[in-house]
């Protein structure tokens, strides 16, 4: 018999408050150490959520679907490998915005944390292309200026992208990318604002929990957060 936890769920979509008993028991323990889970729940309000638990089995953030293609009899594989590709990117995301705070202290010192920021942001738009040549291009500036550990670093950075995109080779990752730009209504750009502000929440959430676990210092994930937002308008 499984053990179950007992979790607060609040519904990201009408913020309605459940109990629910997840089993405890089919929890891998690396996961929830690394961070945040991703479950699945259809709550009592009828909405279809995916929502983000701790370790400690408390609920850190999630969002509701608009469409639920399984109750519809629709073939809904494809969007589940959309869905589960955009969460790979932003775990990436995150991944990369922790290492880069850990940098901080030598990025600004050698006046690079705007190129970080760009890249984090494009990062986060889902232009994982751009993203790649900034970082190409702050790897050839680290070579320039013979900071050549760094450099090494970014090259990984560069290369843990590459190996991202050919893992996933039936994807086009351009469907990913958020083009303020191509919006052509207040409506759609709109739209395009809350989903960009719903996936810089995703990753401020891991890095959040990484500043309480004390593995990042808090006012620099704040910090990271403003800039973050402050880019958020920019294509």
């Amino acid at each position: 018999m499984s053990e179950t936890r007992k979790v607060r769920i609040t519904c990201p979509s009408c913020n309605k408050t459940f109990d629910v008993g997840l089993p405890f028991t089919q929890f891998n323990e690396s996961q929830l150490e690394k961070g945040l889970v991703t479950v699945l729940l259809k709550n009592e309000c009828g909405h279809k959520c995916f929502v983000f638990i701790d370790k400690d089995f408390k609920m850190r953030g999630g969002h509701c679907a608009d469409f639920d293609l399984d109750s519809e009899g629709i073939n809904s594989s494809p969007v589940q490998n959309q869905y589960q590709a955009s969460e790979l990117l932003l775990k990436y995301a995150a991944e990369i915005i922790k290492m880069d705070i850990q940098e901080e202290p030598f990025i600004n010192a050698i006046g690079a944390q705007n190129k970080i920021d760009a890249m984090e942001n494009a990062l986060i738009r889902g232009d994982i292309k751009k993203a790649g040549s900034l970082i190409d291009s702050l790897r050839k500036f680290a070579s320039e200026i013979d900071e050549k550990e760094f450099a090494n670093k970014l090259l990984k950075k560069v290369q843990s992208i590459n190996k991202l995109i050919i893992e996933k080779p039936n994807l086009d990752w351009n469907t990913f990318v958020l083009d303020d730009g191509e919006a052509r209504s207040e409506a759609e750009y709109a739209s395009m604002h809350v989903i960009h502000y719903e996936r810089l929440r995703k990753v401020v959430a891991e890095l959040e929990y990484e500043a309480i676990e004390g593995r990042l210092p808090r006012a620099a994930v704040e910090a990271k957060r403003q800039r973050l937002i402050e880019l958020m308008d920019e294509a």
